[in-house]
């Protein structure tokens, strides 16, 4: 067991040169300020958390894999997870994680079988230049996934949307109503449900709950409270 104590985080950095390295006790505790404490995987090789933990200091994954061999091996929907290069394995297990910041170029290894698996984050940014390679998705560009899956449960930005590569699939993702990240489907014009997008002169929405990005260079609608708009070439664009 490995735990924080004191009433600040502490930080836990485990440097995985090359090879694979299992560590099987628990990362945080039930008593005070136990929790307080953050992971950061760096090196080559590959970490793999092989207990339910309890540590709400975060996690950040830098370099190699880091691979889940529990369920909630990440500290539960409290603990952020920042993604700063490296490679997440699902590995056929869930968790529930905290928000998600992409900083880096990295990737999420899902598995295509018939074990179900799903990774929920509470919210998630991305950022310009960098991109979230997603291995493994199964099922149609639009509609929720056949197999593994990927939610947030809060806000995605429409930068971190537009950061994701479906493998095989698609560049950029839309957010369901249930939260959950797919790839968008093409050709980009297809009507999402019973909504269409139409060229419109005053940019007004209503309430969606889906996101639909249409593959120009300059256009995007993401999933929020109120539809965003933008305005490619001067042109306004709006969902009814």
């Amino acid at each position: 067991m490995v735990v924080g104590g004191n009433a600040s985080v502490s930080t836990l950095t485990l440097n995985i040169a090359s090879g694979t390295s299992t560590y099987s006790g628990t990362l945080g505790g039930a008593g005070a300020d136990e929790n307080n404490l953050a992971l950061t995987k760096t090196g080559a090789g590959t970490l793999v958390l092989n207990a339910a933990n309890t540590y709400t200091g975060g996690t950040t994954l830098s370099q190699g894999h880091l691979q889940l061999g529990a369920n909630n091996a990440l500290g539960g929907g409290s603990s952020a997870f920042n993604f700063a290069g490296g490679i997440l394995d699902a590995n056929n297990h869930s968790a529930s994680i905290g928000a998600l910041s992409l900083t880096a170029s990295s990737t999420i290894n899902l598995v295509a079988d018939s074990t179900h698996a799903s990774l929920t984050f509470t919210s998630a940014t991305g950022n310009s230049g960098v991109t979230l390679t997603i291995n493994n998705w199964s099922g149609t560009a639009g509609q929720s996934g056949t197999d593994d899956q990927i939610f947030v449960s809060g806000t995605a930005s429409a930068q971190f949307l537009a950061d994701i590569n479906f493998a095989g699939i698609s560049t950029g993702a839309m957010q369901l109503g249930t939260g959950e990240i797919v790839p968008v489907p093409e050709p980009a014009n297809v009507a999402l449900g019973v909504f269409g997008v139409l060229l419109v002169g005053l940019g007004l929405g209503r309430h969606f709950q889906g996101v639909m990005k249409l593959l120009t260079p300059n256009f995007k609608l993401q999933r929020s409270s109120k539809l965003e708009t933008a305005r490619p070439n001067g042109a306004q664009w709006g969902l009814f």
